[in-house]
C-alpha cells in the first residue's frame, strides 16, 4: 500500500501542522519506474489517499495542483 495526506500548508513550511486544512478531491496518480500511470485516485474529505494492491517496485506519486494553489517543498 502507498498513501498519505494532502493538505493546505498554511505557513508554507512543507510540514503538516495543527490548523493545516485537508484537501478533498485532489487527483493523485501512482507512476511506475518508467513513468507510466499505474493507478489514479482522488483524496477523501480528510485529505487522505491510498493505493492498494501495489506490487514491490519503484514508484512515484504525482499530484494535480488544484486551481488557486501552489506546491510547497
Amino acid at each position: 500500500k502507498i498513501g498519505d495526506l494532502v493538505f493546505e500548508d498554511q505557513n508554507g513550511d512543507g510540514v503538516q501542522d495543527p490548523g493545516d486544512t485537508p484537501l478533498a478531491g485532489v487527483t493523485v496518480k501512482l507512476l511506475d519506474g518508467a513513468g507510466n500511470v499505474v493507478q489514479t485516485t482522488t483524496t477523501a474529505p480528510d485529505g487522505s489517499y491510498l493505493f492498494s494492491g501495489v506490487r514491490p517496485g519503484t514508484y512515484q506519486v504525482e499530484f494535480e495542483k488544484p486551481n488557486g494553489f501552489t506546491f510547497t517543498t
